[in-house]
Parts: structure tokens; sequence; C-alpha cells
């Protein structure tokens, strides 16, 4: 299991200190080049992150998180 993996667990929380937590966690796992952009469902990681983003009140941080994941997924 990826870490990536551990995260599509988390994103069906509804608690907001939760949310930002993983956020954070996403947005770290991203930012360092030497992580590899592996899941086990890479379908279902961003099925759970698209309205996992949409249904935030920190929309913009999480556009953040979003453009990093598909910035490495595609690099």
């Amino acid at each position: 299991m990826s870490d990536l993996d551990v995260y599509l667990l988390s994103l069906g929380t509804t608690d907001v200190r939760r949310k930002i937590q993983i956020g954070e966690g996403i947005i770290t796992f991203l930012s360092n080049s030497d992580n590899l952009i592996q899941c086990e469902d890479i379908g279902g990681f961003i099925d759970g992150l698209v309205p996992w983003v949409n249904n935030s009140n920190y929309k913009v941080y999480h556009f953040e998180m979003f453009v990093n994941f598909v910035y490495n997924v595609c690099m």
C-alpha cells in the first residue's frame, strides 16, 4: 500500500480538521519529487479527490493540492 492509498481511505471524512490534515499531508507528499505517484486505485483516488475539493470551504488550498497531483502524474 502506497502513501496515496492511505490518503484514499481518508478522503471520505467530513471532519474539517481532518480534511485540513489530509490536505497538508497530500501537498507535502506531492511536493517531494522523490515520492512516486502510485496508488492501487488511482481512478478511485481521483474520483475521491475531486468532490472532496469541491465540497470544501478551503477550495483554493485544496485546488493547490489537486494541481500538484495532476502535475506530478503528468511528469
